[in-house]
């Protein structure tokens, strides 16, 4: 019952279809006492005013009006008593005490003293006293509202006024439709701006109780998961969403939320029934109801496919750019190697018969694919002669990577031609991109390839036999196309009759031979290339330099140059160096110290460089019984290289043998 005062008027509403039902209803079977009067009968429910005696004031009584009531009546009445604590006095007519007479309810109200408003109805009213109670009726009705009650049964039948009409009634309904149906609009248009809001930010929401296994989805949630919005979700129907490789993560934080009352934070995936993936972020959080110490979770579904598709497309690109990144500053190193270097010059200078023929051989092997190996003294120019066939071969466009084995330690060799993974050895700290990487698609020169430690020449074999390789502390084959070129100043068929070069990798480098001839071996291209440097580095240091005495000339000509080309280039540059006029003059004092030309089958006066090394090749081979290699070997003993002590037996006609132990 609730009651809204104006300034003259009181109103009693008896409310119908309350939310909440109230158990443990007190109840009586005592008949009430005195004089009943009936105010109205709707034919459900008859109302009546008790007047008792005058120690009592009187009260309302309501009780269904059929002789066997429905359930629904008697239903209605308990609703209507549960309200009695909710009500304030100022404000109602509360209920008493609902009485119970062989199943028939009938419930004791507070009088308030005011008559049926539809016994009013049709009779006229003034507008002052109107408006007063259809003020009254609206708050009353209003604060209804507010407290959450249900009022859509409010009508003449159940409201007690005193001079009142049928009019004020009807404002009062229209107020309240009025007010219903804005409360509509505005709940709607809510919904809507939340709907396409999801729709938007690709994000959903949820509720799920784990005591009942309610869910509830909206209807960006159904999209996500491609469920028609008729049909229930279920927490069995995400599980069978989820994706093979994330279902059992799934399934344990379910169980665990269904455990723990506890905030979640997940990303998993999605299969679709097209096989497509979809990448979701759920987060939510554990909601605790007092009343029914139930935990509910209310969250958020987020398709993140698109942004994890950009994010693993961006890192794809970024270690794209990365890689590229490696490269080109391998690359840059090795260029920058290259351009550090001094070539023995820019172009192949010199029209001697056996400079032709090295030409005419390279013209020839060059636009194949066959392995080249050049042979020669040092100082012959064998790099020139590599990049020639790298130039004029169909590899020009791409990378020609030049690596001296002899300058590189035999630690480190290995890694230097085939890269290194990150922590390989100490001192990785990332992975390394080897000179075969770099060369890939280009020319790979090995300087010095009789240099390699063995177990560096059988890597190159596998690389020579099927083009491919692994990097050092890697388990990945890596695929590689290049042309190898090598070049030895060593006799390396020497080196595999002595056992130290692969008999096997020496003929896969030996397909096609060639042999630079020395300096000596072509005395009339040594002018061509004294002109040719004189210009080079006059021009470099502004000197210019018309040419040479015939003095000069012929003391160049009739020197042997054991040096070679590198020699004969140190040489002019010293004398553009320290020349003061336009003609190059050269001190005879830069060749040699000894004479040009020694008689022949004259010895020297003192011992040589060649005496002093084998005398000190066979002390060390003396202590260490014949053993070259090894940590006590000879090779150990004079600090140099095994296979370079070997040449040096070979070279010096030492037999090593005689030193053995028996």
């Amino acid at each position: 019952m609730m009651r809204a005062s104006g300034p003259t008027d009181r109103i009693l509403c008896i409310l119908n279809d309350v939310l909440g039902v109230s158990t443990g209803i007190p109840m009586t079977t005592a008949a009430p006492e005195g004089k009943v009067k009936v105010l109205w009968d709707d034919g459900e429910f008859v109302l009546s005013r008790v007047r008792h005696s005058a120690d009592r004031g009187p009260t309302l009584l309501v009780r269904p009006g059929a002789v066997h009531p429905a359930a629904a009546s008697n239903a209605r009445l308990e609703h209507a008593h549960a309200l009695r604590d909710d009500l304030a006095a100022a404000r109602a007519a509360r209920p008493l005490e609902l009485i119970d007479r062989r199943g028939e309810l009938t419930l004791r109200l507070e009088d308030p003293g005011a008559q049926v408003l539809a016994t009013l109805l049709g009779k006229p009213w003034e507008v002052g006293p109107f408006l007063r109670v259809a003020a009254g009726v609206a708050g009353a009705v209003s604060r209804l509202h507010r407290r959450g009650l249900a009022y859509k049964d409010v009508k003449p039948s159940n409201v007690l006024v005193e001079g009142i009409a049928l009019l004020k009634l009807l404002a009062s309904q229209a107020a309240i439709s009025l007010e219903n149906a804005q409360l509509y609009t505005d709940l709607r248009e809510a919904q809507a701006y939340l709907a396409e809001a999801q729709r938007l930010s690709a994000t959903g929401s949820f509720g799920w109780r784990p005591a009942s296994g309610e869910v509830v989805w909206s209807e960006e949630t159904h999209r996500i998961f491609a469920l028609d919005p008729a049909t229930k979700p279920t927490v069995e129907f995400a599980l069978t969403r989820a994706h093979p490789e994330d279902r059992d993560r799934l399934q344990a934080l379910i169980g665990r939320a269904a455990r723990e009352a506890r905030d979640w934070d997940l990303e998993y995936r999605l299969l679709m029934p097209d096989g497509a993936v979809k990448h979701l972020h759920v987060v939510a959080q554990a909601v605790y109801d007092a009343a029914t110490r139930d935990t509910e979770y209310v969250g958020a579904v987020m398709d993140v496919t698109a942004a994890k598709e950009s994010r693993q497309a961006l890192e794809k690109a970024y270690a794209e750019i990365q890689a590229l990144k490696d490269r080109l500053q391998h690359e840059n190193i090795v260029l920058r190697e290259e351009i550090d270097k001094t070539s023995m010059f820019e172009e192949i200078v010199g029209t001697s018969v056996p400079l032709r023929t090295v030409l005419s051989h390279v013209s020839k092997v060059a636009p194949t694919d066959s392995t080249v190996l050049i042979t020669g003294e040092t100082g012959t120019g064998k790099e020139l002669v590599a990049r020639a066939i790298h130039k004029r071969s169909p590899r020009s466009s791409r990378a020609f990577v030049s690596v001296n084995c002899a300058a590189i330690p035999s630690s480190l060799i290995a890694s230097e031609l085939f890269g290194h993974e990150k922590g390989a050895f100490t001192g990785a700290v990332q992975r390394r991109h080897g000179r075969f990487e770099l060369a890939d698609g280009g020319t790979i020169f090995l300087d010095e390839v009789g240099e390699l430690p063995a177990e560096t020449q059988m890597t190159l074999l596998r690389v020579l036999q099927e083009r491919e390789f692994e990097r050092v502390g890697g388990s990945v084959p890596i695929r590689v196309n290049v042309r190898v070129i090598a070049a030895t100043n060593r006799d390396l068929e020497a080196a595999v009759a002595d056992g130290t070069f692969r008999a096997d990798l020496f003929y896969r480098l030996n397909v096609f031979p060639l042999e630079i001839p020395a300096l000596r071996d072509r005395r009339t291209d040594i002018l061509l290339l004294v002109e040719y440097f004189t210009h080079r580095y006059g021009a470099r240091m502004g000197k210019k330099i018309r040419g040479i005495s015939k003095e000069t000339a012929n003391l160049l000509q009739s020197y042997d140059w054991p040096g070679n080309i590198r020699e004969l280039q140190n040489v002019i540059e010293r004398a553009v160096i320290v020349s003061d006029s336009d003609s190059l003059s050269i001190d005879e004092r830069w060749l040699s110290r000894r004479p040009v030309s020694a008689p022949k089958g004259a010895g020297p006066s003192v011992p040589t460089l060649a005496t002093h090394e084998k005398d000190a090749i066979e002390a060390a081979l003396r202590e260490s019984r014949g053993r070259v290699s090894g940590p006590f070997g000879a090779a150990a003993r004079l600090g140099v290289r095994s296979s370079t002590l070997e040449s040096k037996i070979k070279a010096l006609k030492i037999d090593k043998q005689r030193f053995k132990s028996p």
